[in-house]
């Protein structure tokens, strides 16, 4: 009987480990680009896209502290309220006009 439970403990030891095994290789890594493979994904910057700069994101892991960016849109295109005139153009000199972006807050 004292040989039957030491088979059954060592049977039980040695599914523990391989258990324990299985876990640890599905655990994840910073090497592994695909957020899905990771326990706990978190948000942690984010630029909208603009008329300087495309978007992006980031995504971290917690557990392992990979870290990865990703894109969210292209440059969009300026949007210009009405044109005004700076200085007034002469018979021997250009004149000038600015517009306002709304988009990047700038005065072009």
């Amino acid at each position: 009987m004292k040989k039957l439970l030491r088979w059954i403990l060592i049977f039980l030891v040695f599914a523990f480990m391989a258990a324990l095994s299985a876990i640890t290789a599905l655990a994840c890594s910073p090497d592994d680009n695909n957020p899905e493979h990771h326990e706990n994904v978190i948000q942690t910057d984010e630029e909208k896209p603009t008329c300087l700069e495309a978007g992006y994101y980031v995504l971290e892991c917690t557990v392992c502290g990979w870290s990865c960016a990703f894109s969210i849109g292209d440059i969009v295109p300026h949007e210009f309220g009405p044109w005004e005139i700076v200085k007034e153009p002469t018979c021997t000199k250009a004149g000038e006009k600015r517009a306002y972006c709304s988009t990047c807050n700038k005065w072009y």
